[in-house]
């Protein structure tokens, strides 16, 4: 098993994938654990994505932990870069429905 890039552009920027991910979306200075899944136009930024964890289309996560399985719906925002805290999330995050 690998990891799976599906963009044009440079997919990532200091992040350590592991085999099994499927990125669509932008990840920066992340770490993302085995079956984790970031979607077209979704970024994730100073974050870590725990196994099983996806982001949806247009989703940007910042600072924050995704527990084991958790989905982050579309266009949804969670997180924030001026936060002092990292932002731990263990529950589905709706986005546009």
């Amino acid at each position: 098993m690998s990891v799976i890039f599906r963009t044009v552009e440079r997919p990532s920027d200091r992040a350590f994938i592991t085999q099994g991910c499927v990125v669509n979306g932008k990840v920066k200075n992340s770490v993302l654990f085995t079956g984790a899944k970031v979607a077209e136009g979704a970024q994730v930024i100073d974050s870590v994505l725990m196994p099983g964890a996806e982001v949806a289309e247009g989703a940007v996560v910042t600072r924050t932990l995704v527990a084991d399985g958790v989905k982050i719906g579309k266009n949804a925002v969670v997180g924030s870069a001026d936060s002092k805290n990292i932002e731990l999330v263990a529950k589905r995050v709706k986005g546009d429905e």
